[in-house]
């Protein structure tokens, strides 16, 4: 589970929505985060029982990280995880008759590191479970992810060159066999994906 607290609160009722400022996540794995501002719209819209919420993000940092090997001075750190300043953006809607989650948008974005897009579509959704981080009964519907790498997998498959093989040679041969699959089926937009997926691996950089 996480716990999650905030040095304070406004209510903004001209735009319907909510802003936790200086916001506090602690996880039961010992992570922190710091959040500058959470603006949570659509809470006040009536009616009442409205399950849509649009969620922004800004400020995005950790405060604490457990085993960091910044904090070790016999250990490489590829790079400062301190140093994180990300944003996101996130459109989605809950079904609570179906548990069903749509996540319409989420935008996650690091200007040191990367950005990542997705939309997304899930079963099996029930809050309780997902805030006990109880994530095994959840079946994805339809998944659509862009992501743009500036640093962060490049960093870490030069700071870990003996990793790096390992992830090839296994990326290589798992996709090879999806993709073998796909040319008997005829799928030429699963062909591309994955060829695009190669490559990514290959050459760290974006992937659609």
């Amino acid at each position: 589970a996480a716990d999650i607290s905030w040095k304070s609160v406004q209510i903004r009722l001209l735009h319907l929505d909510v802003v936790l400022h200086r916001a506090k996540i602690k996880a039961s794995t010992g992570h922190q985060l710091g959040i500058e501002r959470i603006i949570l719209s659509n809470l006040l819209g009536f009616p009442l029982k409205r399950y849509d919420t649009t969620i922004q993000m800004e400020g995005i940092h950790f405060l604490k990280i457990p085993d960091n090997r910044a904090n070790q001075p016999n250990k490489v750190s590829p790079f400062n995880f301190f140093k994180m300043n990300a944003s996101l953006y996130l459109e989605l809607f809950y079904d609570p008759v179906l548990n069903n989650l749509n996540i319409k948008k989420l935008k996650l974005i690091d200007n040191n590191w990367g950005q990542l897009r997705l939309k997304l579509v899930l079963n099996n959704f029930h809050p309780r479970q997902i805030w006990n981080l109880q994530f095994e009964p959840l079946l994805i519907q339809t998944v659509d992810l862009t992501y743009k790498d500036y640093a962060l997998l490049k960093q870490l498959m030069v700071h870990n060159p003996e990793k790096k093989s390992e992830l090839h040679y296994f990326m290589a041969d798992a996709t090879n066999r999806v993709i073998e699959t796909a040319k008997q089926n005829n799928n030429q937009a699963q062909l591309k994906s994955l060829v695009g997926l190669q490559n990514f691996f290959k050459n760290p950089g974006q992937l659609i």
